[in-house]
């Protein structure tokens, strides 16, 4: 799936416009992803229960490991797309 989506993208004119919204999107995504788990948390009550409570602490907990890892996925992007760029000028590409 990813590599005919990126067959798709080294194949369209626009590719280069395509690459740069998406890296756009993703950072979005990122920064509102940061936002909703913030509130969510900020939102929900304290839990009598100790277990429920160590739950839904070790949930938020994973959310923020999760959202931190994120941050890497712009630079893979990127990566792809000077790697794509790279192929097509040595010869590599089917243009």
């Amino acid at each position: 799936m990813v590599m005919n989506a990126l067959q798709k993208l080294k194949n369209n004119v626009s590719g280069e416009v395509n690459g740069v919204v998406t890296i756009i999107v993703v950072i979005a995504m990122l920064v509102i992803g940061v936002f909703i788990v913030a509130s969510f948390q900020g939102s929900i009550p304290s839990i009598a229960d100790p277990l429920a409570n160590q739950t839904a602490t070790n949930i938020f907990n994973a959310g923020w490991n999760a959202l931190g890892l994120l941050v890497v996925l712009p630079i893979v992007v990127a990566a792809i797309i000077i790697i794509g760029y790279l192929m097509r000028g040595f010869g590599g590409g089917g243009r």
